[in-house]
């Protein structure tokens, strides 16, 4: 169910010792379902900083401030 929080969560925790850039598409995908979910976006984050992934970084940033306004 793509509306299904606790299992897109579940899946999301689980992206963190997969590839980054499977992940990052993954979480492409969740983002665009829960635009404005704190939780996921700081999962997004994480999982880019830990790459030392900067520019996406500033990227994931931009386009959450775009879905905020």
């Amino acid at each position: 169910n793509e509306n299904d929080k606790e299992a897109w969560s579940n899946l999301a925790s689980s992206l963190f010792t997969a590839n980054v850039d499977e992940a990052r598409s993954v979480f492409q995908v969740i983002m665009k379902s829960f635009p404005t979910s704190s939780r996921f976006l700081r999962m997004f984050c994480d999982m880019e900083s830990r790459a030392r992934n900067y520019n996406a970084l500033e990227q994931i940033g931009r386009a959450s401030c775009r879905e905020r306004v």
